[in-house]
């Protein structure tokens, strides 16, 4: 399966970060554009000639000649432009190998591995373990987001979302990265986590009533 073009800014968690999640089976593709039209685009034929010009070795040495022969004092016109056009034969075949090597490394970055690494998918789900791991990743998201919403209204204003998820963070410690063990997590840990919320908005209450008093001390 591949994901291209406009049909990515569709889906793309960026449009909430809080709810919205992207994965991907490890063999699909995503990007822009297509490896070869990356390709084309970001090295260009005369990027083509410098990779070339510095890297091949037959080249290296077509080009000492060219400029020894330039730089001397009879300089012959016929034999220069018999060593440009070796240099131009040379370069016309290394100009498909060099293209192919960059469409690879081009689709490398369109692949799982790198769209996780660089953060526009969460992870790589394979088909046959699909099933479970979004039952896991639904239910422990579903218990998450009513603790989390719970918290940061009965803050008052003093938590927001990422506050609240560093709370619960902090209360899960290992089991943070496993959403099987959050799930077991949230159910061992219901009263904990209550107690928790109580707390939060008894230090909310506490921080009204001294604003309070702060305000009407003088009057």
């Amino acid at each position: 399966a591949e994901l291209r073009g406009g049909s990515w800014v569709v889906v793309d968690p960026t449009i909430n970060l809080e709810k919205m999640e992207m994965y991907a089976d490890p063999d699909s593709r995503g990007g822009i554009l297509e490896p070869n039209g990356i390709a084309e685009i970001k090295f260009r034929s005369k990027d083509q000639l410098s990779l070339m010009h510095r890297d091949d070795p037959e080249l290296q040495e077509l080009d000492a000649e060219l400029s020894t022969m330039l730089e001397g004092e009879e300089s012959k016109s016929s034999v220069s432009d018999q060593i440009k056009d070796q240099i131009k034969d040379r370069e016309d075949l290394l100009k498909p190998l060099y293209l192919q090597a960059a469409t690879e490394f081009c689709d490398l970055h369109d692949k799982t591995g790198r769209m996780k690494a660089v953060g526009v998918i969460r992870d790589a789900v394979s088909w046959g373990k699909s099933r479970e791991y979004f039952y896991n990743r639904a239910k422990r998201r579903m218990l998450e987001d009513m603790y989390l919403k719970r918290m940061v209204e009965v803050s008052e204003g003093d938590f927001d979302h990422t506050m609240a998820t560093a709370e619960l963070k902090s209360m899960a410690n290992d089991d943070w990265d496993d959403d099987a063990a959050m799930v077991r997590f949230y159910a061992e840990n219901e009263q904990t986590i209550e107690e928790k919320i109580k707390r939060i908005r008894g230090d909310a209450i506490k921080k009204l009533f001294k604003s309070l008093e702060d305000e009407f001390y003088d009057l």
